[in-house]
């Protein structure tokens, strides 16, 4: 029965924490609009669709407290006592709260509204007229109505929104207050590690915000965040809100031309991100809120009076800390400043030592500085290093490792380390600070970071150093890294590098690889015994060559690999007839043992003739096999003019020389396959593919069609092999089988996705095709969304392509950009691209460069490309920059991009100082094997 009488105290959602609350609260919602149940019943019968029905009984149920209302009856409940829209989510806050009361706290969560900003990773303030305890007032940002719309978005289904920007611009602070505005009585979570999100997966909390600070923390080493955990959160409801500078993200985030099955998790894993640019200084609208706010705090009156858009950075005295040093009073000091940013922006995230401080710091200072250092020259500049300017932070701050009472080391302001990625970018550390990251670098993330780093930069010196702690540490890709570039000189060394991975089939068979070049018949003999095919074939390529008879002998004694060499190499004319035959019909594994037998038979230029057809016309399989036999037989001069013909398969292969085994591989198991031994055959290829033995993929693949082992092929394909993908899609597409090119574009095929457009198309729908790459393009077809914008192109559709360049950076701001200079409004192209910022940056620079180039505009091309190659750049920008310098015979600016970790630079500078006849063979071998000193090119050595 509905009481009326007796009013008691108003009850307001902000007052909700149980369910008892709520039922107080709607209960005094109602009683202030003098409803009965009767009325509200009967209103909630007049509401326009969208509204549940609202019976007395229900009513009765939730004023009660029998049953805990669902959110669609407490939203009718509401609309009924006339809410305004404006309050709808506090009150769903309040249901919310009240519907998880008797749910445990997350462990180490706190509510939102009571967080410490600072503990969340907020920058400290300048102190001015004692103002130093609270934060300033917030200075609310032109993109705080996207960040609350993705995160009010975020709480029906979980989301996962991603500020970037650079140090101190206030990407944390946005983060924070849209939060504590959008949701203030929601758990918040600030994992320590990747382990402690992983956790939650386990048992997901309810109204749970992930917290994750410099997201680039949780995306390395083992047990690293995976897009694969990140779904699982989002599924569970999680809201992720995290942070990333934007040399971060992009260096995550590029489609790099080498491949990385991390960097494509991680970049898919940004993917999921609602990405938010905050930038670098305040827009005049900005500008102008600040100065309203300015009156009530001297310290943002500070920033503001300063004259500067940087107010965020002023604030947290980013200006101050560069000065102190880039103008060091202390010059010690500055050196360790120095010495702690180099680290970190190679790559070490760790806290820098003392004893590495003591190894590093002499590398930057000279001798004079060096003789006139008192003996507690340590304490003094690391004194002036962590003294804290202006109240608000120091350029090192010490950390304690998590024990009470003790520094482990120090760790430089961002704002200082973001400064280095652009002032120091094609600086390279001196001699002492490599020698000091070797020995004191501890982290097994930071050494692969910093590996990767010195071999970038072609100090290969160093590289070894930090690959040799990361292979004795168990590391098989490290190893294998290091052999690849001991090899050259101690191949006996690189041998011995391999030996403990052995177990690993990529690096088994690049150890095979060169035992076979060090002629180490017993060693391959030893691991073909136990049944491994990659070894096998590897011995019986060398017997051919060394022992002929021994070869026949294990033929004779059934050793099948040994038969399969000897069909082809003992075969008459009428066997190379019909290889011949087969070959002028599109057999490429028909081809490659007739170059074989050739080459054997010392027919080596027809050998070569016979690929370099296939190679002209593009078939990258003939490429690989032809640079493989030019290598192989000496044809060096040839090999390099193939090179600069701008042939990649060459270019690899003089950068890098080794015994090849794929053409061994097709040989011997195109053999076994004619002679009816498929599986052998099949076994054999599969085995060379997954030791990454070049050739052998493509090889596979031709086989698996011919012995029509299409069931193989798609278990090839269902890994994610591309090669095998194309294969299966152009087998659907030239059968003219629509429902299987269907089939696989569910199953993942981009390639079928092609075929399905350009048949749509060649039908003159190109407004279906258009639909069609839509759809999959917004599931994450990238080959999709890279079509999209030429067909809208093609069918004069402007304006939706401008929507999708916008909505596209990465795919669709080139082909805008290419069609407004092609309209004659290329100042408008040019200030698109500038303005990209966050997905897509990278290669939206790459793309205004072209639109530069092709205007004659050459030195402001190279400006916009330049930042792009900071640390180990092999993305578009990199990749386009290092074109236009060789093109342009830039030879300096090589050199600078070499030191500054650009992919290609030095390979291109060599080819060029090879052709002018500046250096000769020998000079560029030896860079290929020993890379480049400390000091290069300043030293004077060579190239």
């Amino acid at each position: 029965m509905e009481m009326m009488a007796g009013k008691p105290e108003a009850v307001g959602p902000s007052d909700v924490q149980t369910e008892g609350d709520l039922v107080a609260a709607l209960d005094s919602l109602r009683r202030r609009q003098d409803l009965s149940y009767e009325k509200m019943a009967s209103a909630a019968d007049q509401l326009a669709g969208g509204f549940e029905r609202l019976p007395r009984s229900s009513i009765s149920d939730i004023l009660s407290g029998k049953t805990m209302p669902r959110w669609e009856k407490v939203r009718t409940f509401l609309e009924v006592c006339r809410v305004p829209r404006t309050e709808i989510e506090v009150w769903r806050g309040a249901w919310e709260r009240a519907r998880t009361a008797h749910l445990p706290r997350p462990f180490g969560a706190v509510r939102i509204r009571d967080a410490d900003p600072r503990w969340l990773g907020v920058h400290a303030t300048i102190t001015v007229n004692g103002h130093d305890a609270d934060l300033p007032r917030y200075v609310p940002r032109d993109i705080d109505t996207t960040v609350c719309r993705v995160l009010t978005t975020a709480t029906r289904a979980g989301g996962f929104v991603l500020l970037i920007g650079g140090s101190s611009v206030g990407k944390t602070r946005t983060l924070f207050e849209a939060l504590r505005s959008t949701l203030p009585d929601w758990w918040l979570l600030h994992p320590a590690s990747s382990a402690d999100i992983l956790a939650l997966l386990r048992s997901p909390p309810a109204r749970t915000v992930i917290w994750l600070d410099e997201l680039q923390r949780y995306l390395d080493g083992p047990g690293r965040l995976t897009a694969a955990n990140v779904r699982a959160l989002l599924r569970a409801g999680l809201i992720l809100a995290g942070t990333m500078w934007p040399h971060e993200y992009e260096v995550r985030s590029a489609r790099p031309y080498s491949p990385d099955a991390d960097q494509a998790d991680s970049r898919t894993l940004l993917d999921l991100a609602q990405a938010v640019v905050v930038a670098s200084a305040f827009t005049p609208a900005e500008l102008q809120r600040a100065d309203q706010l300015a009156g009530d705090d001297p310290r943002l009156d500070v920033a503001v009076r300063a004259g500067e858009p940087g107010i965020p950075q002023i604030l947290a005295a980013g200006p101050d800390l560069l000065r102190r040093w880039e103008d060091a009073e202390n010059p010690i000091g500055g050196a360790i400043i120095t010495a702690a940013v180099d680290a970190r922006r190679l790559g070490m995230q760790a806290p820098i030592t003392r004893a590495h401080l003591v190894q590093a710091a002499p590398g930057y200072l000279t001798r004079q500085q060096q003789a006139q250092a008192p003996p507690d020259w340590l304490d003094q500049a690391l004194a002036y290093a962590t003294e804290t300017v202006r109240g608000a932070a120091a350029a090192l701050t010490p950390d304690s490792g998590g024990v009470m009472g003790q520094v482990r080391g120090y760790i430089a302001a961002d704002y200082l380390v973001q400064r280095g990625f652009i002032t120091r970018r094609t600086v390279v550390p001196p001699p002492a600070a490599w020698r000091a990251l070797v020995t004191h670098a501890d982290d097994p993330v930071d050494i692969q970071r910093l590996a990767r780093s010195a071999d970038a930069r072609w100090r290969y010196c160093y590289a070894i150093g930090f690959y040799n702690r990361l292979a004795k540490a168990g590391d098989a890709s490290a190893a294998r890294r290091l052999a690849e570039i001991v090899a050259a000189s101690t191949p006996e060394q690189a041998i011995e590098v391999l030996r403990p991975f052995t177990d690993q089939d990529t690096v088994a068979g690049k150890r095979y690889e060169l035992m076979a070049g060090a002629n180490d018949c017993d060693g391959l003999r030893q691991a073909a015994e136990s049944g491994d095919l990659v070894a096998g074939c590897r011995l019986v390529s060398l017997l051919a060559a060394t022992d002929l008879a021994q070869l026949r002998v294990a033929a004779a004694a059934d050793n099948r690999l040994a038969i399969g060499w000897l069909v082809d190499h003992d075969g008459d004319e009428e066997h190379l007839h019909r290889l011949r035959d087969r070959a002028n019909d599109g057999d490429r594994l028909a081809r490659g043992r007739l170059v074989e037998i050739l080459a054997d038979r010392g027919q080596v230029d027809l050998a070569i003739d016979l690929l370099a057809i296939g190679a002209d016309q593009g078939d990258q399989l003939a490429c690989g096999h032809l640079a493989d036999l030019l290598i192989r037989h000496g044809r060096v001069e040839l090999l390099k003019a193939r090179s600069d013909a701008g042939d990649p398969a060459a270019e690899a292969a003089i950068a890098d020389q080794p015994v090849r085994g794929g053409h061994d591989a097709c040989r011997i198991a195109g053999a076994l396959a004619d002679l009816g031994d498929h599986d052998r055959a099949i076994a054999i290829l599969q085995a060379h593919a997954a030791a990454l033995v070049e050739l052998t993929d493509e090889y596979l693949v031709d086989l698996l069609v011919a012995c029509d082992r299409i069931d193989l092929l798609r278990d090839l394909a269902a890994t994610g092999e591309w090669l095998s993908n194309i294969r299966l899609a152009e087998l659907a597409a030239a059968a003219g089988d629509i429902d299987q090119l269907h089939k696989l574009e569910g199953e993942g095929n981009w390639f079928a996705t092609e075929h399905l457009v350009d048949l749509l198309v060649r039908q003159n729908r190109a407004d279906a095709a258009i639909e069609h790459l839509k759809t999959q393009a917004a599931a994450g077809n990238d080959l999709a969304a890279g079509r999209l914008p030429e067909l809208l192109l093609q069918a004069e559709r402007e304006q939706e392509l401008k929507e999708r360049a916008a909505a596209d950076p990465w795919y669709a701001s080139g082909s805008w950009a290419r069609h407004l200079a092609a309209t004659g409004r290329l100042e408008e192209a040019v200030r698109w691209l500038d303005d990209q910022r966050g997905p897509g940056q990278d290669l939206a620079a790459s793309q205004l460069a072209e639109v530069l180039v092709n205007e004659g505009r050459l030195e402001e091309a190279i400006d916009v490309l330049r930042p792009f190659t900071n640390g180990m750049g092999d993305g578009p920008s990199a990749s386009r920059l290092v074109d236009l310098l060789s093109h342009h015979r830039r030879l300096d600016d090589l050199r600078v991009e070499v030191n500054a970790g650009a992919s290609g630079a030095m390979s291109q500078l060599l080819t060029i100082l090879r052709q002018q006849g500046t250096i000769g063979s020998t000079t560029v071998d030896r860079v290929r094997t020993h890379g480049v000193t400390a000091q290069w090119p300043h030293d004077g050595s060579p190239p």
